[in-house]
């Protein structure tokens, strides 16, 4: 069984920890963690919570922080301009074959039967998305013919939207993968 403690960000498969895809990608060196701080952290929770909430029909527009009201804005004209239907929204997923976990932001299909993966991003957009999809992408079946997408959300009620293409995939799950093992070795040698 999956469970993750959201306090700790820590995933585990049957008791044991298991690794994130975020924590093997910054094991692999390609974040940058100078943009992240309590603020950029706070915002990151609440706007997700908020697009969470609306998704599944159970957004009180009350509760909405004043912070907030305009990426809840932008990720409602971003998800009218997709037209995407979800088939799933912040689910737990893990890989039983490469072990680690992750909660992709939204699994969907477009108008034309195209599945989709989508992270929402409040801060800057980054390369490293790209690998993040492609290791999300994973726990769906046949993940080269997933399209993924990164949304980057402004307070301005604005969104920019990334298509990864599915000529990169390889590339960018090749990426994941070796973080995955710069993590695993990390770990085997105790500078995790």
């Amino acid at each position: 069984m999956l469970t993750y403690d959201d306090a700790k960000h820590e995933y585990r498969f049957d008791g044991q920890r298991i690794v994130s895809i975020t924590q093997a990608i910054a094991s692999g060196g390609l974040t940058d963690s100078r943009w992240y701080n309590e603020v950029a952290t706070w915002r990151g929770s609440v706007v997700h919570a908020c697009c969470e909430y609306d998704d599944q029909g159970d957004l009180a527009e009350s509760t909405v922080p004043d912070d907030a009201v305009g990426y809840l804005a932008a990720w409602r004209a971003a998800k009218q301009a997709l037209e995407v239907k979800f088939t799933e929204v912040e689910q737990l997923h893990y890989h039983p074959i490469y072990r680690y976990g992750g909660r992709p932001d939204r699994f969907g299909v477009l108008p034309n039967g195209d599945r989709v993966v989508i992270e929402l991003k409040t801060g800057q957009s980054a390369k490293w998305h790209a690998v993040q999809l492609a290791a999300q992408a994973n726990f769906l079946p046949d993940p080269r013919t997933v399209r993924r997408f990164s949304v980057i959300l402004g307070n301005d009620r604005k969104f920019a939207m990334h298509e990864y293409t599915k000529a990169a995939y390889s590339t960018d799950w090749q990426c994941y993968l070796a973080c995955l093992s710069i993590h695993n070795w990390r770990g085997i040698n105790g500078s995790n």
